[in-house]
């Protein structure tokens, strides 16, 4: 994703709405990383004797991530077209 967004902007950086399109990216995307975090935490927590993880919570956790990234390929897509 970065390459992409990297690349387009170096073409079209002047363009008006890059900057705010780019910031939306980064915002989906840490959102992603935080989920992916809550994942890896629980999954290591519970690896070493910790509590047993909740699948219906990591099953949720999965879910937004889906969610995530669909909205960061939208985003993406809108910023290489253009829109």
């Amino acid at each position: 994703a970065r390459s992409v967004v990297t690349g387009h902007l170096a073409a079209e950086r002047d363009r008006p709405g890059v900057a705010e399109e780019v910031a939306k990216v980064r915002v989906a995307m840490t959102r992603l990383g935080g989920n992916i975090n809550q994942i890896a935490r629980a999954l290591n927590a519970e690896a070493q004797g910790g509590p047993v993880v909740d699948r219906d919570e990591v099953a949720g956790d999965l879910a937004r991530l889906r969610a995530g990234q669909d909205e960061v390929r939208e985003l993406l897509r809108r910023l290489v077209e253009g829109r």
